[in-house]
């Protein structure tokens, strides 16, 4: 662990990002490593960091034109690569347009697979980071955001319902895993630290819009750790960095906010004919 700093310094410097990309799955199995012995032998593990997306960062680019229904991919071996050809007609879809009617959410997993939610198929898609389409899931409600919690899992959100339905994924095949009825309608989610799931409700329509950080493996019980109520209607968008430790929230009325970890408000920035945000 001491050698860490060393080991990123070095690394940043000097080596390519497939380099940097090994570099950070050695950290990660040293910070694993060490959180396991610590537990073992019953010591408080101080803000030890073992979630690391590096290969997001540096390996992979995701963005999303939801009026286009348009979604591209960037990394190392391919610079641009479109995924507008696999139209959602060619996945057997029922209902909808190609190539995809109504991105909600978009997340890429640590191989590079992506999770896209399309709301007129009512569909969370699988593709793979060269564009090949792999599976699909297809719901009876409209599918509002997708977040990878793990390696093979994800979450997506159906707000008609207010259920949070976890998702797990193979090379070729994504699997319905589990329902959980959170009582509340979810609009937006974020992975937060690998171990928690912010996410955003509105239980009434004139009410202020609401986000929470919540724990996800007790999304039964609701364990509600951090609670944002500041004017936060229709929030569409949120993004967690672990770095700065800062909550980013995208809503409908061309602004967004940024928030620390205990709920208050740091920043908000205007962009005035931009549009509504639709993702983060």
């Amino acid at each position: 662990m001491a050698n860490t700093a060393a080991m990123l310094e070095a690394a940043i410097a000097h080596a390519s990002d497939s380099q940097l990309f090994e570099t950070f799955e050695k950290i990660q199995d040293e910070c694993r490593r060490y959180e396991k012995i610590a537990t073992e032998n019953n010591k408080e593990t101080l803000e030890v960091v073992y979630t690391f997306r590096m290969d997001e960062r540096l390996r992979y680019v995701v963005s999303t034109v939801r009026k286009f229904g348009h979604l591209s991919v960037e990394n190392d071996e391919t610079p641009v690569k479109s995924l507008g050809k696999w139209s959602v007609r060619e996945t057997g879809i029922i209902g909808a347009r190609s190539p995809f009617d109504d991105f909600r959410g978009v997340d890429v997993f640590p191989n590079g697979d992506i999770i896209i939610a399309d709301q007129i198929s009512k569909s969370v898609l699988l593709f793979h980071g060269s564009g090949e389409y792999a599976s699909h899931v297809n719901f009876q409600t409209r599918p509002w955001n997708v977040a990878v919690l793990g390696v093979r899992t994800c979450c997506v959100s159906l707000p008609e319902i207010q259920e949070i339905h976890v998702l797990k994924s193979s090379y070729k095949s994504l699997e319905d895993y589990r329902a959980i009825s959170t009582g509340i309608s979810c609009f937006a989610m974020t992975n937060f630290a690998g171990e928690y799931l912010t996410i955003q409700q509105r239980e009434e329509q004139e009410e202020k819009g609401r986000v929470q950080i919540a724990q996800s493996e007790q999304q039964l019980s609701h364990k509600v750790v951090i609670d944002i109520t500041a004017n936060n209607k229709n929030v569409q968008g949120l993004a967690y960095d672990e770095i700065t430790g800062k909550l980013y929230i995208a809503t409908d009325f061309e602004a967004l906010k940024c928030y620390n970890i205990r709920g208050r408000i740091v920043s908000r920035n205007s962009y005035p004919g931009f549009g509504d945000f639709r993702g983060m």
